[in-house]
């Protein structure tokens, strides 16, 4: 029986290592002298890219647990982020973040720091009660001040996945805020 013929050897390609998020700078900038950060998620978890905030508060919850991390807590608003204030508030953190997906005319998965007394010009469409009246009552609350992060949606559609801009958006987001708020040395 004749031996089948060998291949010759094909080089080995070394396997892509995933490229790290790069932070955000004007996201750096707005956490500088951040004491205690409260991430608010917010958005509507079967609408696609609209529950991009949810998952960053998500993924700094588990970074925080991890890592030991206790400035930042990540608190999931999801379409209702008025329900989780009790929450932020019992954390008295010094500023909140809020992390949402908004339509800002921009190419998808652009993040954007959105002055907190502009929102209401934004178009924030899934949330039960306006976010601004959410952030008066955590700034009178727990005198804390605001911060919002928005990222442009690729698409929001019913039952649809998180696109790919988006999700590096998430990554970016979340690496922007380990990298203001290191873990502590072990």
């Amino acid at each position: 029986m004749p031996r089948p013929k060998r291949r010759p050897p094909q080089p080995r390609s070394r396997p892509r290592r995933p490229s790290r998020p790069r932070p955000i700078p004007s996201l750096l900038e707005a956490l500088k002298g951040v004491e205690r950060l409260a991430v608010l998620g917010a958005g509507a978890e079967l609408r696609g890219d609209d529950f991009a905030g949810v998952l960053v508060a998500r993924a700094l919850e588990a970074w925080r647990k991890k890592m030991k991390v206790d400035a930042v807590r990540g608190f999931e608003g999801c379409a209702a982020p008025e329900n989780v204030t009790g929450e932020v508030a019992r954390f008295r953190p010094t500023h909140v973040l809020v992390v949402d997906a908004a339509h800002l005319g921009l190419e998808p998965g652009e993040v954007r720091m959105i002055a907190a007394d502009a929102i209401a010009g934004t178009s924030f469409s899934t949330h039960m009660l306006p976010l601004r009246i959410v952030l008066d009552y955590l700034e009178q609350s727990c005198a804390c001040k605001s911060l919002v992060a928005g990222i442009q949606p690729e698409q929001t559609e019913v039952l649809g996945p998180i696109s790919k801009s988006v999700a590096r958006a998430i990554d970016a987001v979340v690496a922007t805020v380990q990298q203001a708020f290191p873990s502590p040395p072990a």
